[in-house]
């Protein structure tokens, strides 16, 4: 009462949870995203590196490949600052590259701090020892339980995995705890889920601290029944309306995924591992992760394990569909008819009917065991079952494959008309996925016969349902189509960027689709990219239109894509600064900046600082800093690429040459 002005500052390991508290945390230092941007060493956690580094080593220097190799330790440590500090000190006796191998035993290496420091402070460990040591024991055994968890955790999975139930107290109640003494952090998820994770070094120690006691393994064994829950409830949905979140649930938790799956193959536990793998073979396939599938069910089918037959056949076909996608027909067709056999031997005919498709469309498609003949009857005879058992699903996908098969037969006019009936079919459905490749390959059926308007049309309408879930092998393949049609309807140019765009995407979408369709067609016939010589330009100029292409972002290729052409100089935007920022465009004020998927606030919010920095620009780190603090590395820099994708793509909207945002690096 005597000063009511009064304000303290107080730092402390935990709030203190008086009445008129407020909290700021004080996270850890910023770290680079890319380790091969120069401007890395003007970036907090470099720069405490670098002067620690230069206490014990005055010629110490981060240039080249040392400053690469500082960003690296520093995003290995995740900016703590005791951690960066440990490393430095390592510089005397250490060069860098050496430092950055060794932490992978970081509790070891991260020691010897400076003796005029508290001694919790000599060590890495002794720090983290110091804040577990006055936990409970219920938060203890919370902590080291949270072990198990790679890439972060939901509450949910947090009260199941860590047995909450168990130690006696409700999971947010003990999540709350950890977080308040900054042994776990939380971040904002678009969904509005809060995700909590932990700093790698502190996981590191968690982890020790549990493997030393009897809980690892019902622990770990939690963790992989709780992943493989998530994956089988998420399979049947990863085609469908709601197809999106699912596929982007499993994305962020690709890192607990992959955690079970070793779990299960170090642990023989190989049935758990195989149903698993089966309910994930179609994300790898969408999200470009189909190379590890494969290999992951390699393993799987490899290991000599007693388990039931109709699980082996669901992985044998996950297997079948892997190598389908890649183009590798012999491993395809051996893995799709050992499914086929057990399915028979079981019996269960809508099973049946599913692996009757599998082999009838690979034969039907896959040049190095192409049948049509024997592919057209296999598929005939699951479309009766389907019918048979009245599966409007089954009827669709199979009529589907029939088009597919008088496709790659060369009878592109009979491929329309099936083609044709599976779009309906699909459309009734409400099957995104399924109809997206209707649209695809009839598009494609009707280019081969001249139908250019239907071929536009079709590629046209299934580019952005293969954009909105990230799907690059289907946006590939429209890609490529697309650019084939405007090389044949005089656009070179935009032939050119199409196929360059396209090629840079077949190159991370681990998709061999594009050879696969070429392989079917006559002889000669090839991607694009590979023939753009031969189009009516100079070598200049392919050359400045294939590097176009090639540095559009997915977001951008699909934008330039469905523009409107011919291609129009971009219209003058006008801006008004004063008060509330307003840009208008012909006259027209732009309200979405992005569109959903980019985020048309943060991509208002880009233009805004690109706008007040004129021409210093900012960086993406500044960017990522400023927009999305709580996100982890990877995650805040796909949001900025995405974001800045649906910027430009809306800025530059029927622009042909140039770019009016340029961006460097990274």
């Amino acid at each position: 009462a005597e000063a009511p002005d009064l304000r303290v500052l107080v730092t402390s390991r935990e709030p203190l949870h008086l009445s008129g508290e407020w909290e700021f945390e004080v996270p850890p230092l910023r770290v680079p995203t890319d380790a091969n941007d120069p401007r890395a060493a003007e970036v907090a956690s470099v720069q405490l590196f670098t002067e620690r580094a230069r206490a014990v080593d005055a010629s110490f220097k981060t240039d080249g490949p040392t400053l690469r190799h500082v960003v690296q330790i520093c995003q290995r440590l995740d900016g703590l600052p005791l951690a960066v500090e440990l490393a430095a000190a390592r510089a005397k006796a250490l060069p860098v590259a050496s430092i950055l191998g060794r932490l992978g035993r970081s509790m070891e290496l991260l020691t010897r701090g400076a003796r005029d420091i508290p001694e919790r402070h000599h060590s890495l460990r002794a720090a983290v020892s110091w804040s577990h040591d006055l936990l409970t024991p219920a938060e203890q055994a919370f902590f080291r339980r949270l072990a198990a968890f790679r890439g972060g955790w939901s509450l949910d999975a947090a009260d199941a995995v860590a047995a909450a139930n168990e130690l006696g107290h409700d999971a947010l109640e003990l999540t709350t705890s950890l977080l308040d003494k900054s042994l776990i952090r939380r971040h904002h998820e678009p969904s509005g889920e809060p995700r909590y994770d932990m700093l790698e070094i502190i996981r590191e120690y968690a982890h020790e601290r549990l493997r030393a006691t009897d809980e690892d393994g019902q622990t770990m064994e939690r963790h992989a029944t709780w992943f493989l829950e998530l994956a089988e409830r998420a399979a049947p949905m990863l085609t469908g309306a709601q197809r999106a979140g699912w596929l982007d649930q499993l994305e962020r938790e690709l890192d607990n995924l992959r955690t079970a799956l070793r779990w299960a193959l170090d642990q023989h536990r190989i049935e758990l591992g195989m149903r698993m793998a089966a309910a994930l073979w179609r994300f790898w396939q969408i999200r470009a992760h189909m190379t590890e599938g494969r290999e992951i069910l390699a393993d799987l089918l490899e290991a000599d394990a007693e388990v039931e037959p109709a699980i082996r056949a669901r992985a044998l076909s996950a297997a079948g569909s892997l190598a389908y996608w890649q183009n590798d027909g012999p491993t395809c067709i051996a893995y799709y008819e050992a499914s086929l056999g057990l399915r028979r031997d079981l019996g269960d005919q809508a099973d049946v009917a599913s692996s009757l498709y599998d082999l009838g469309h690979a034969i039907s498609c896959v040049a190095a065991v192409k049948d049509p003949a024997r592919g057209r009857q296999l598929e005939q005879e699951a479309l009766g079952i389907y019918r048979s058992l009245g599966s409007q699903m089954g009827e669709a996908w199979l009529v589907w494959a029939l088009g597919c098969n008088a496709h790659f037969a060369g009878d592109n006019a009979r491929a329309v008309d099936e083609l044709g009936q599976s779009i309906d079919l699909f459309r009734e459905l409400g099957e995104p996925f399924g109809l997206a490749w209707a649209l695809t390959m009839r598009g494609l059926a009707a280019f081969l016969i001249g139908q250019r308007d239907m071929s536009t049309q079709h590629l046209r309408e299934a580019l952005p349902l293969f954009a909105e879930v990230d799907d690059v092998s289907g946006i590939d393949s429209v890609l490529e189509h697309l650019a084939r049609l405007s090389a044949a309807e005089g656009d070179p140019r935009r032939a050119v960027r199409l196929a360059a765009a396209a090629a840079r995407i077949r190159g991370i979408s681990e998709s061999a689709i594009i050879k696969m369709v070429y392989a079917g067609q006559p002889a000669g016939s090839r991607p694009l990219m590979l023939d753009r010589a031969k189009l009516p330009l100079t070598p200049e100029e392919v050359e400045s239109l294939t590097r176009e292409g090639e540095a559009m972002t997915t977001a951008e290729a699909v934008a330039y894509a469905l523009a409107n052409e011919p291609a129009q100089a971009i219209a003058a935007l006008r801006v008004r600064a004063f008060g509330s920022m307003n840009v208008e465009r012909d006259g027209r004020r732009i309200l979405r900046w992005g569109g959903d998927k980019a985020g048309s606030r943060q991509a208002q919010a880009i233009f805004a600082f690109l706008f007040d920095a004129g021409p210093a620009g900012i960086t993406k780190d500044e960017v990522v800093e400023l927009l999305w603090p709580d996100l982890p590395i990877r995650r805040g820099d796909l949001a900025f690429h995405r974001t800045l994708g649906g910027l430009r793509a809306m800025l530059e909207e029927g622009r042909q040459h140039g770019n009016v945002i340029s961006f460097e690096g990274g």
